[in-house]
């Protein structure tokens, strides 16, 4: 990887299941994630490829390297855990073992640890229905909205209910996602919840290399996302594509009596235990779900300039309306390229 490609670290925090409960095929995900990832926030890399920041202790932390778009350019499939006060380095896991790594100064041990930046609000479990959803509703949901012309519909709230799977270690009570995220998950190129578990190559797994990523970047009938929403279909691809942010959303946890009562239960033996082992903390509860800044819901434009005639979409009535709108707004204010908001 060139020196400078890596801007930031993506911190990620597991969840990782509770004793009788684990992520099979269906659980949190189609295809994986085994375990809730929460993302933490972002650190910098310094121009010589350094990074020198705080973490929580006693907490199981993973790192992705990121490009100038927030997407991760490798994916680290294991974790670290920093004791109080305790200061962690990492050198180079997969470098030959006789040799040593180079002891000049790096840039970023000329200054203090970085704090962790919150990444788009509080630290959370990341959720399709609550960081990708509204990035739908923004920008495709005026086209594919579940009419004849522009499939797959990407519009949110209607339950998956006929979800099946002949892959062993599935899990037969899954499948309890949405229509929106089921369609989606097709165009995401992943490792899956079986990964290859040898290194894998940088960038094989890039959003670039994703169907998704490809489309939106050639610009998809003019689709143009803002820096947020890029990011933010970038980080599901990158944390396997999950739906659920806790294990207490899923249906069979929170709504069935059976289900609810057994994990509530393990919580309580998982949260007595770690002020026990753990007194000097953190003792997050992991269920909770932080209210955080809602991403803007202005309407997408489908307007471009051609010389000096604005060109529109072929949209169905309600549609072209809004979309003219949009348009007029903007002729008023002067236009060159693609309109987006």
């Amino acid at each position: 990887m060139p020196r400078g490609v890596v801007k930031k670290l993506r911190v990620i925090e597991y969840y990782f299941s509770r004793r009788g409960f684990g992520g099979l095929y269906g659980t949190l995900g189609l295809d994986g994630p085994w375990d809730v990832k929460r993302i933490l926030g972002t650190v910098p890399v310094r121009e010589d490829g350094s990074a020198f920041f705080k973490i929580p202790a006693n907490t199981p932390v993973s790192l992705q390297p990121l490009d100038a778009q927030g997407q991760a350019l490798q994916l680290m499939r294991s974790w670290l855990v920093g004791m109080p006060g305790e200061a962690v380095s990492c050198a180079g896991c997969h470098e030959p073992q006789d040799e040593v790594s180079n002891s000049r100064r790096t840039l970023a041990a000329l200054g203090p640890p970085a704090d962790i930046e919150p990444w788009h609000g509080p630290a959370r479990g990341f959720s399709f229905e609550r960081e990708v959803q509204p990035v739908l509703d923004k920008y495709c949901v005026i086209c594919h909205d579940g009419g004849q012309t522009a499939p797959p519909n990407l519009k949110g709230g209607r339950p998956l209910t006929d979800w099946s799977s002949q892959l062993a270690g599935r899990w037969d009570g899954g499948g309890r996602f949405t229509h929106a995220y089921f369609e989606l998950q097709r165009f995401v190129r992943r490792p899956g919840i079986e990964g290859d578990r040898r290194m894998f190559t940088p960038l094989e797994f890039h959003f670039s290399a994703t169907e998704l990523g490809q489309l939106l970047r050639t610009g998809h009938h003019g689709v143009a996302l803002d820096p947020e929403g890029w990011e933010r279909l970038a980080a599901w691809a990158d944390l396997n594509a999950p739906f659920y942010g806790t294990w207490g959303e899923i249906p069979q946890f929170s709504q069935e009596p059976n289900g609810a009562a057994r994990l509530a239960a393990v919580n309580r033996r998982a949260a007595e235990l770690r002020r026990k082992y753990v007194p000097t903390g953190p003792q997050p509860d992991y269920e909770i779900i932080p209210k955080t800044p809602a991403p803007a819901r202005q309407a997408h434009s489908h307007c471009a300039s051609v010389g000096k005639v604005i060109v529109i979409r072929a949209l169905r009535e309600s549609q072209w309306q809004k979309a003219m709108a949009s348009c007029q707004e903007t002729r008023t204010a002067g236009w060159s390229g693609w309109f987006s908001s």
